[in-house]
């Protein structure tokens, strides 16, 4: 077997779809979440810039704000919105979230995300499973 041939970053950056599941009974849900993997392109760029702006700040003694849970967390789902490439329930490219139909974009994402916590555990076991990257 050529070595070679195998590149996470491609398989990764190319996405995969994940199905959620219910958060108690693990019944699958019908609702699709397209993420980027943790070899992506945008993945890497996000964590290096985060780590460059740290040490940047380190480097040259600047007080920098005392980091908080809500502060990371906050850190963690834009990382998480910055993976993610879609949804969809069933053919329609939309899910339904508080009685509303709701398009992928950003400000929905993060509205999602920020809510729902068993979402974004979902979402972020997606973009780290490998495995998931090479099936698709």
């Amino acid at each position: 077997m050529d070595l070679s041939q195998l590149n996470p970053q491609i398989a990764c950056d190319n996405g995969a779809e994940f199905e959620l599941l219910h958060p108690f009974t693990n019944e699958p849900l019908g609702v699709f979440i397209k993420v980027l993997g943790r070899e992506s392109e945008t993945f890497q760029d996000y964590i290096k810039s985060r780590v460059n702006e740290s040490l940047k700040k380190n480097a040259l003694s600047i007080k920098s704000k005392i980091p908080t849970v809500e502060g990371n967390e906050a850190e963690s789902i834009e990382l998480l919105v910055a993976c993610t490439l879609g949804w969809r329930t069933g053919e329609v490219n939309t899910i339904e979230y508080e009685g509303e139909n709701l398009s992928f974009s950003v400000a929905n994402a993060l509205k999602v995300y920020k809510s729902q916590k068993w979402i974004r555990a979902q979402v972020d076991n997606a973009i780290g499973n490998m495995n998931l990257f090479f099936q698709s």
